[in-house]
């Protein structure tokens, strides 16, 4: 408790007890979990000591071991980034879910700034259709598919890029003109618009994320991926607990019970993992 958390525990063989402030609140048994927190939010603090209390055997996995897992599958990984970090998430996680994406745009139109996610999407599409040729080709591009190439990156400056462009975005000088050279010398790839994705992904979280999270429609996202943050029990397993508000996301559904309990309600009470 108080440690800086940086790995996930599951129990696959005996018991284990969890203390708040050195009361004992629940135990946990096979297919119970805990520390999955600290997989998705950077710097956060355990909210709880664990201890076996009799022979045990767990799995874990550490914070590189399960953002390397997930790389190639950003959108598998993005509900339970967002239902686990809750208020804390990054834009990522919010982008990659649909649900999320959809509600994150709705606020962008409120705000007639839906250009840089527009921009987002097309250039990730551009970005995925590219690789798919590349791969197809194993390296070995014919005039057809450079072709083609070509044309899609023309379709997505003529949309976004520079002053000439139907919907504007906002990017550097620097990252414009990059994009420029690789077009006009007909060298566009899949990486051609892939840092201009970052730029407006930075953009994005810096202007824009704060306001989408006091907004009504993030609240809606929590719901529908059923966060921490918006648990009933979880706030009131935090009020017990005397936890601060912002803390509130750290608690794992194992932790949640503010009273001693006994084997049986723990075995219970059990929270199995479903993937």
């Amino acid at each position: 408790e108080g440690d800086f958390g940086d790995k996930f525990y599951m129990v696959t063989f005996g018991e284990i007890g969890v203390y708040v402030k050195g009361k004992l609140v629940k135990r946990l048994s096979r297919g119970d979990y805990f520390g999955e927190v600290a997989l998705v939010v950077e710097d956060t603090l355990r909210t709880a000591t664990c201890m076996t209390t009799k022979r045990s055997v767990l799995l874990s996995i550490n914070k590189a071991g399960f953002s390397k897992f997930f790389s190639g599958r950003p959108e598998a990984l993005s509900e339970v980034s967002i239902k686990i970090a809750g208020w804390r998430c990054k834009l990522r996680p919010i982008l990659y879910h649909p649900k999320g994406l959809s509600l994150f745009m709705e606020y962008l139109r409120s705000q007639f700034a839906q250009e840089s996610i527009e921009f987002w999407i097309a250039a990730r599409a551009y970005r995925k259709t590219v690789l798919r040729i590349e791969n197809r080709a194993v390296g070995n591009l014919g005039a057809e598919e450079q072709e083609r190439i070509q044309t899609l990156a023309k379709e997505v400056v003529a949309e976004y890029i520079g002053d000439e462009a139907k919907t504007q975005v906002n990017l550097s000088a620097k990252m414009v003109n990059e994009i420029y050279e690789a077009v006009d010398a007909s060298e566009a790839c899949s990486g051609t618009f892939a840092r201009a994705e970052t730029e407006v992904v930075l953009l994005m979280s810096r202007d824009k994320l704060s306001g989408f999270k006091r907004s009504k429609l993030f609240k809606l996202l929590l719901q529908h991926v059923g966060s921490y943050d918006v648990n009933e029990n979880t706030q009131k397993a935090a009020a017990v607990k005397n936890i601060k508000p912002s803390e509130v996301g750290n608690i794992s559904p194992c932790f949640r019970s503010p009273k001693r309990l006994s084997r049986l309600e723990a075995k219970q009470a059990r929270h199995v993992v479903r993937t």
